[in-house]
């Protein structure tokens, strides 16, 4: 699903717990065949991270984990 560009590429946020950013990365190292994935998200008010899971597998597992255990550290925010 693709939403509407909000953000409008205006990233200055003047309130915490606002706005977050998601990004899924995958690392590979060199002589070995295995990947590691890893999901994180960041709130664009300050650039902290708020969760960060890691996994062998880029699968929708990984990216819910990450996504509850950012609104479950945000709830500790407020």
């Amino acid at each position: 699903m693709i939403d509407e560009n909000t953000l409008n590429r205006e990233f200055e946020v003047l309130n915490p717990n606002k706005v977050w950013c998601t990004d899924i990365t995958e690392i590979a190292y060199p002589g070995i065949k295995e990947k590691v994935y890893i999901s994180s998200y960041l709130d664009l008010y300050d650039r902290s991270g708020i969760s960060l899971s890691v996994s062998q597998k880029n699968h929708i597992e990984l990216t819910n984990e990450s996504l509850m255990n950012a609104i479950k550290a945000s709830l500790y925010i407020l």
